[in-house]
């Protein structure tokens, strides 16, 4: 077949026609090519986005990866001081009462006084190195369970009683409802390491009224601690049981404490097959 194109000017006059005679096979070959270049082009295109989709990606994953180092850096400072801070107190008063002691006219009444409040803090200090040896533990995979069959009541009711001292002395009775065989299969030690917590804290952060401690068996083992302290919000219940985490509030400040305590409790809780949960309002 034949193909005519016209030659104009600048003007667009004409100048002529050019007349070409082709055959099938050429506009065919002519086709397969146009084709073929496109789809080339195409695929160069489709290359050229995926690298950047690709690159893109990485700079959001880097972003990330930065905010979280930015956050994990921030918070080792935050527990650095906090430690720091934790570790202070009660070496100032071991100091102090150390000094005091070695005093031969100190009465004997404030010399008990001083030799107590020595081992309150040594086991402060005890308490506050445990915490950091267990995060290490934990975050090594090398925090080992060695669980058994034992009735949980009698430590239960043993550690309820060595709060009750403390918990009287901020006007806080302490009610029990514990079942008096609770066969379970834990790691003993772990498992009084997570009462004294939930102890703790619900004598921490209560000013006055009632800590009710519930244990009861059947088809699962349930231990509840409920109290009439300060509560929290929604967004401060999330934060519970996340590593360093503190109530960002004054009366939560007013207490020592690294943010440690909760995170590790339910580490162990979960290595030893259970959960653990948080139910609370503000005020």
């Amino acid at each position: 077949f034949y193909t005519a194109r016209a030659i104009t000017s600048r003007e667009n006059a004409l100048l002529g026609v050019v007349l070409t005679r082709q055959t099938l096979s050429a506009a065919d070959a002519a086709l397969s090519d146009s084709m073929r270049n496109a789809i080339i082009m195409l695929v160069v295109i489709l290359l050229f986005l995926l690298l950047l989709f690709f690159r893109h990606a990485r700079i959001i994953d880097y972003t990330v990866l930065y905010k979280k180092l930015s956050e994990v850096d921030s918070l080792k400072d935050e527990f650095i001081a906090m430690a720091s801070h934790e570790r202070r107190a009660p070496l100032t008063a071991i100091r102090g009462y150390a000094d005091m002691l070695k005093s031969d006219s100190l009465a004997a009444p404030l010399r008990a006084q001083s030799i107590e409040r020595i081992d309150i803090s040594a086991r402060q200090l005890d308490s506050l190195i445990a915490d950091m040896l267990d995060v290490s533990r934990i975050e090594q995979g090398r925090m080992s369970i060695k669980t058994e069959r034992v009735n949980a009541a009698p430590a239960i009711t043993e550690l309820c009683d060595m709060w009750e001292t403390q918990a009287k002395a901020k006007g806080i009775s302490i009610v029990r409802d514990i079942a008096p065989e609770l066969y379970i299969s834990v790691d003993p030690n772990r498992f009084r390491q997570v009462v004294i917590n939930l102890l703790s804290n619900a004598v921490k952060y209560t000013n006055a009224g009632t800590i009710t401690v519930s244990a009861q068996g059947g088809e699962e083992f349930t231990l509840r601690v409920s109290d009439s302290g300060i509560g929290m919000t929604n967004e401060e219940r999330e934060g519970l049981f996340k590593k360093f985490y503190r109530v960002d509030t004054t009366e939560v400040h007013k207490q020592s404490g690294t943010g440690l305590g909760l995170w590790i409790t339910k580490q162990i809780v979960e290595l030893m097959g259970g959960k653990i949960t948080v139910e609370s309002i503000k005020g």
